[in-house]
């Protein structure tokens, strides 16, 4: 999301209620992913091109069906709720320990771990529909329907099982940058995978 902010801003978007251009702004979960040559999976294309406006525009749809001018019963405007369900969701976050596991790994030149967290978005979106009145919850159904948001299912198995290695490789990276340049481990789509893999154990 912090890159949805990143290009609504950079590319000067304006914010546009809910209308059939926006409604049919392609969001196809397997097209926000991209592999590399060396195996690893990014959804970086999600952010730019495929989720970006239809976003922005689910959460226009519910303040039109509401009413409300995006503010709840609680005052709390619905964006301003649902980053928070992104920070509370951060208790819940699964933490891996990722590190470099070459033979070639010493304590003291590539031996440092990283800690990555994987926070899916789709128990974001329900854990702010359940902070919802009865109606709210009627509208949030209607502009998930109406924006196929059930798409976020796809996006969030392909989160759990396919991204965990590109997001370590980039953890791994910021922490033994000495290792990363003398093995030439900083290109993601070219690295020699016998220096340059990176292993996971899950730690909580």
């Amino acid at each position: 999301l912090a890159s949805v902010q990143t290009f609504v801003t950079e590319n000067e978007i304006v914010a546009q209620p809910y209308d059939a251009a926006h409604l049919t702004a392609p969001f196809e979960a397997e097209s926000c992913r991209i592999t590399t040559a060396t195996g690893l999976t990014y959804l970086d294309n999600c952010d730019t091109h495929q989720f970006a406006y239809p976003l922005v525009s689910f959460f226009f749809r519910l303040k039109e069906l509401t009413g409300k001018s995006v503010v709840q019963s609680t005052g709390r405007p619905y964006v301003t709720e649902f980053f928070g369900k992104i920070r509370d969701g951060a208790n819940r976050t699964a933490i891996y320990e990722c590190g470099y596991d070459a033979p070639v790994v010493t304590p003291t030149l590539g031996g440092a771990k990283a800690y990555v967290g994987l926070r899916p978005l789709l128990g974001v979106f329900m854990a702010f529909r359940d902070v919802l009145s009865a109606t709210e919850k009627s509208a949030f159904d209607r502009a998930w329907r109406e924006h196929d948001f059930g798409k976020m299912i796809d996006l969030d198995r392909i989160y759990r099982n396919e991204t965990l290695s590109g997001v370590a490789q980039i953890a791994a990276k910021a922490k033994n940058t000495l290792y990363r340049d003398l093995k030439g481990c900083e290109n993601p789509y070219k690295f020699d995978a016998s220096v340059c893999s990176v292993a996971c154990e899950k730690k909580l």
